[in-house]
């Protein structure tokens, strides 16, 4: 593992408070300090990544720390993030493997020195005053967490996430049944019928989520033994056990750029392939449901191999539209066994109401 940093970190906003000097580099007696941390990790791909840290630094309007991690990325990337840690004056901290993404966050909080730290996936675009909105509502809650408004389009007329709700119901042999509600995803703005208003969910999102650096003091880092799948879902569990609260604030908006087949680059094959292995997959999707006790029968269980094998599907094709075809026959079939493979070719054939991710 590579640390680059150049000492003290500044402020990386272009336009700068009237208490700021103009070159960044000194700060006046009169300023004010960052109380945030923006920690960046790879999600599944490195070719939005400077695109997604111009957006950061060009968006935002609060003095802030930044702590980069870069995994791996390819040789040309990895010199570009070197050559803008050293101008923008940022932590970065590169390991020569790739990483799974709650490795990729935990790997920052040693050097989170601030009382909030907001973790953003490197394909994540931000919307002036999404910061501080962040903060605002974090100061006025005193909440454990929050999460955006999130989209999923470069427009950000798309919601992605929202807030949103973890049931539960009691199994057999002290088994749990857990699905999640995640309203309005992948609906246009304009057709949600109703304000969307800040307020308490039990869901967060990982693509952007603040969070009280002192909850990992407190309860651990993140859990790295889910490689691939459900670690929002974890980490929101683990808030709601510990007593802890999170908050959902639309006036923070946020957008994910999920690939396309365009935009899926060669040099990020290998990572993207492995993010979303059926390994990594199987893996985590065994370890969530032994941790949680969660039944097999849980929509949770059955939807987040589903989930992969979509999304694998619609970044490789531009469709969201599933194969059945591809349930039995390709990689995805591999976590399954033949019952399960019969009944979720005839979900797919004839479809409950899902809640996507």
């Amino acid at each position: 593992m590579t640390i680059a940093r150049t000492q003290p970190p500044a402020c990386l906003n272009r336009q700068l408070p009237a208490n700021w000097c103009k070159s960044c580099q000194e700060r006046s007696e009169t300023m004010v300090q960052s109380n945030v941390t923006v920690v960046v990790v790879p999600r599944e791909r490195f070719g939005y990544a400077l695109r997604s840290l111009d957006s950061i630094v060009e968006n935002t309007d609060v003095p802030f720390e930044l702590i980069y991690i870069d995994g791996n990325s390819p040789p040309d990337l990895g010199r570009a993030l070197q050559a803008q840690a050293e101008e923008r004056n940022f932590q970065l901290i590169r390991t020569e493997h790739y990483l799974s993404p709650n490795t990729a966050r935990n790997l920052a909080l040693p050097f989170v020195k601030t009382k909030y730290l907001v973790f953003v996936d490197n394909d994540v675009i931000v919307s002036r005053g999404w910061l501080q909105a962040l903060v605002a509502c974090a100061d006025q809650h005193g909440c454990t967490a929050v999460c955006p408004l999130t989209f999923e389009d470069e427009a950000f007329s798309v919601v992605h996430h929202a807030g949103g709700e973890l049931v539960w119901k009691s199994m057999e042999q002290g088994r749990r049944w857990l699905t999640e509600r995640r309203p309005w995803n992948h609906l246009p703005l304009a057709k949600v019928n109703k304000p969307l208003v800040a307020g308490p969910t039990e869901l967060n999102e990982f693509h952007c989520v603040l969070v009280r650096a002192d909850f990992f003091a407190q309860n651990g880092p993140l859990d790295e033994k889910l490689l691939s799948m459900a670690e929002e879902t974890d980490f929101s569990i683990t808030v709601s056990s510990t007593g802890g609260s999170m908050f959902f604030e639309p006036a923070s908006r946020v957008s994910y750029i999920p690939p396309s087949p365009e935009q899926l680059l060669p040099s990020d094959l290998a990572f993207f392939q492995l993010r979303w292995s059926s390994d990594w997959v199987r893996k985590s999707v065994e370890h969530m449901a032994a941790k949680h006790n969660l039944d097999p029968s849980s929509p949770v269980v059955t939807h987040w191999p589903r989930f992969v094998f979509q999304h694998r599907h619609a970044c490789v094709t531009g469709s969201r539209t599933m194969p059945p075809l591809n349930i039995l026959f390709g990689d995805y079939g591999t976590t399954l066994n033949k019952r399960e493979k019969f009944e979720q070719l005839l979900r797919q054939l004839s479809p409950d109401p899902v809640d996507n991710r």
